[in-house]
């Protein structure tokens, strides 16, 4: 059974007294407005990040690195967000990156396979940081994305002639991650070696994360998208659009 919101029952009652015709327009453009599905406030979806200190581990995205997430639940103007250091020059650099959001990676992957969500490349600037912490992190992101639930991987890589840009990191004794609405980190760090194919998601990817539980820092946001949890159902709607006018009929009567 779905749930009415309330507010439509009260913004309906409110209503000004008029005609049992306007009555009825009235509380059905009241339902209708309150049982459309929004977006919710645009937050958190997952951060993982840790310390900008000696802690902070680094992987070069010259060789395919990724992650795995899975969603419980629907997002849109989703923005993923990851931090680049490059150590090269003080100045920084440009490098050339792509980005690469699938619903599965690995040997088999194909561009046009159906499991690409969706592909951003282009050039960007790296700043350049100290070789001591706390180092500078440049943020790298894509957004207006809309992602339903499901599970997810995220595959970042790399070109450059002088900067090379790297992943950050943390051990897990020291990572903090937070994971809302039933979301979940599935695979803290991903990377390939070797064995690495012309479409990088089509590379054999290894756990990355190592002895010490290492994982890149990455965040998602967007707004949770209302699924029709609280929409009513078709029956209801009559009802209360039938019943509305019929009790400011019935305070008429009773001349109230």
């Amino acid at each position: 059974m779905h749930r009415l919101h309330s507010s439509a029952i009260i913004t309906c009652l409110d209503a000004p007294r008029s005609t049992i015709a306007s009555l009825w327009k009235k509380a059905i453009l009241c339902v209708a407005l309150s049982s459309w599905g929004t977006a919710a406030f645009a937050g958190t979806v997952i951060d993982v990040s840790g310390p900008n200190d000696a802690t902070l581990a680094v992987a070069d995205i010259a060789y395919p690195q990724g992650v795995g997430f899975s969603l419980a639940k629907d997002y849109t103007n989703v923005q993923i967000t990851v931090p680049l250091v490059s150590f090269e020059s003080a100045a920084g650099g440009s490098i050339g990156f792509s980005f690469y959001l699938r619903k599965s990676i690995g040997p088999g992957a194909a561009p046009f396979d159906g499991d690409t969500v969706t592909v951003a490349s282009g050039g960007f600037f790296v700043a350049g940081s100290a070789l001591s912490p706390p180092y500078t992190l440049t943020d790298l992101s894509m957004s207006a994305l809309s992602l339903p639930a499901g599970q997810y991987y995220l595959v970042l890589t790399g070109t450059s002639s002088a900067t090379i840009a790297r992943w950050a990191s943390s051990p897990a004794s020291v990572r903090t991650v937070v994971a809302n609405d039933g979301a979940i980190v599935t695979d803290p760090a991903l990377s390939a070696g070797g064995d690495i194919d012309p479409f990088p998601p089509a590379s054999v990817f290894g756990d990355g994360s190592g002895a010490q539980g290492y994982g890149f820092w990455f965040r998602i946001t967007g707004d949770l998208v209302d699924t029709g949890a609280d929409v009513p159902e078709p029956a209801t709607i009559f009802l209360l659009a039938a019943a509305v006018p019929l009790l400011f009929y019935k305070r008429r009567l009773n001349g109230n």
